[in-house]
């Protein structure tokens, strides 16, 4: 009944995974006014920590990329109403994590958290995010294996949860997609740079009582890549809604 009820809390939470963040949003709060700054205090370290955590959350997004443009259609997807899996993908990076997106979805998160500077804010958000995708990753494994039975459980007996094995890669049974990766993954780069743009902002004008304008022009950089990444988005948004120079066969 335990696993039953951990399963069903798993099915849940899929419909609402996207929205993670905003469970540790009162703990950001709270450690902000604990600690009165974002990360290092000082210049030029605070921005050198700026940037070391923005290519963190980078190296997720790259991940990402990573997973969605070898996978074919209806697997590793962004339903949520339900769990859909027309095949199950064992190769690949699927050869050395069985999730590898919760996987990068928390390296993005841990460029987030890591930003603040602050090591208990860092444990305690780590924790709730595993407690909170345990059982997702519950549930969603309940589903592959009873679709797809012995096929799943050879793979799963093979392929670890959450840490790759890197020895244990085989080639992509696709050819690596950039279209399907530009179809798909621009809301979560947009998300990147609106995460970062708000943290900055705040720390500057709010924190430090930097004048609008003196910001804008001393850390042009992150209104830069914000400006960047969206339009990127309604780029990728329009190309999707009027053309078909995103969709490929099978993906």
């Amino acid at each position: 009944m335990l696993y039953k009820e951990l399963e069903e809390q798993g099915s849940l939470l899929f419909r609402w995974r996207s929205y993670v963040p905003l469970i540790i949003l009162p703990l950001a709060i709270y450690f902000e006014l604990k600690s009165n700054s974002f990360g290092p205090p000082s210049e030029p370290s605070g921005n050198f920590w700026a940037f070391i955590c923005l290519s963190i959350s980078m190296f997720g997004i790259i991940l990402r990329a990573l997973t969605v443009g070898f996978v074919p259609r209806d697997t590793s997807g962004r339903n949520t109403g339900e769990q859909v899996a027309a095949f199950l993908n064992t190769t690949g990076i699927y050869s050395t994590v069985r999730h590898p997106l919760y996987l990068a979805n928390f390296i993005v998160f841990a460029g987030y958290i890591l930003r603040f500077g602050s090591l208990e804010f860092f444990v305690i958000s780590a924790l709730i995010y595993l407690v909170y995708y345990e059982r997702i990753m519950m549930a969603e494994e309940r589903f592959l294996s009873g679709k797809f039975e012995k096929t799943y459980k050879v793979w799963a007996e093979k392929t670890p949860a959450f840490l790759p094995k890197i020895s244990k890669w085989q080639t992509p049974n696709l050819s690596f997609s950039m279209r399907t990766v530009l179809r798909r993954e621009p809301p979560t780069i947009l998300l990147v740079g609106v995460v970062f743009f708000i943290i900055e902002f705040i720390e500057d004008t709010i924190i430090h009582k930097q004048e609008l304008q003196h910001w804008v022009t001393a850390d042009y950089f992150w209104s830069l890549l914000l400006v960047t990444f969206l339009i990127l988005y309604i780029v990728t948004l329009i190309l999707k809604k009027t053309t078909n120079l995103l969709t490929v066969d099978g993906r």
